[in-house]
Formats: C-alpha cells, sequence, structure tokens
C-alpha cells in the first residue's frame, strides 16, 4: 500500500557523505583510504542501523505548501480561540470529537497528531488504532473537513500516495 525505505539510494548517499568528510580529514593520500575505506564502510552500517532510512519521500514543494498551511492556520487558530473567548457572549461549548486518520503509521500519524492543535478549537488527546480523540472549543462545529486538509498536506508534504476512499 505504501512504499518501503529507498534503502539503495540511503547507503549512496551516505556512504558518499562518509568518503568526502574522510577525504577532508585524512587528505587525498591513497594510503589513508587502507584505514578510511573499512571507517566509511562501518560509519554507514551504523548510521544505517541508529537511524534507519524513512519510508517517505519529502516533498519540497509539499514541505512549502505545509508551512505556508500551518502559518496560516496557527494565526487562524489563535484568532478564533481569542475572538471565540474574549466576546461577550463565549461562542464556546467544549467537548470531545474523534477523527479517523488514514495516514500511514509512524512518522504521519505522529505529525498528523502533533498538528492537530494548531487547527481552531481543537487539541488531540490521544490515538487508539487509527482514531484521534479529540478536545474541542466548540462540539457543534464539524471538525472532519480541517482535519482532513491537514491529513492531505501531511500526505504531500512526506510523498505518501493515499487511497482516493477516506478509511
Amino acid at each position: 500500500m505504501f512504499a518501503e525505505p529507498a534503502i539503495r539510494p540511503s547507503i549512496a548517499w551516505r556512504t558518499s557523505v562518509f568518503a568526502i568528510a574522510w577525504l577532508i580529514v585524512a587528505g587525498p593520500e591513497p594510503a589513508g583510504w587502507l584505514i578510511g575505506l573499512p571507517t566509511v564502510v562501518l560509519a554507514t552500517w551504523v548510521s544505517l542501523r541508529l537511524a534507519p532510512p524513512l519510508a517517505y519521500r519529502f516533498s519540497i514543494r509539499g514541505l512549502l505548501s505545509f508551512l505556508a498551511y500551518f502559518v496560516r492556520e496557527s494565526l487562524r487558530g489563535g484568532w478564533d480561540v481569542a475572538m471565540r473567548t474574549l466576546s461577550r457572549r463565549m461562542r464556546i461549548q467544549p467537548g470531545q470529537a474523534s477523527y479517523t486518520c488514514s495516514l500511514p503509521e509512524g512518522l504521519p500519524i505522529v505529525l498528523f497528531a502533533g498538528c492537530v492543535s494548531l487547527l481552531p478549537g481543537t487539541l488531540s488527546q490521544r490515538f487508539d488504532e487509527r482514531t484521534l480523540s479529540l478536545h474541542v472549543l466548540d462540539a457543534r462545529e464539524p471538525q472532519d473537513a480541517q482535519l482532513k486538509e491537514l491529513e492531505v498536506h501531511i500526505a504531500n508534504m512526506l510523498g505518501i500516495q493515499r487511497e482516493a476512499a477516506h478509511v
């Protein structure tokens, strides 16, 4: 359903970085590679064990779109909460809501849960399986549309090919 980690490009990239670092430290003498080559291989192996490649390919366009969305919604969220709570007739009715997320487990869902609180009047509480429990400032207002929009921005940023139907 979702792509597996791209291990080969990660190995090539990491090996290149460590080889360049060795070249900078030890210089271009061929004798230095007697120690350098095993060191580069070991450093690559350790880095793959400690920080495995992600299963996602970050999209620069998706990242820029997400950042613009994040700033816009953070400002809108702050303004909305301030206007609701500071007005003479407080337009709030605190309550609970839930949302079923279709993003894959791991980084996408953690990022989604963390970003939910930037949306106007929402605060993530916990995840059970694929369902996010929310505290909402006004339970009379539906939250699904703005949560779906956040999900789409995260999927685009991480290059996730999503199914057409919301699970």
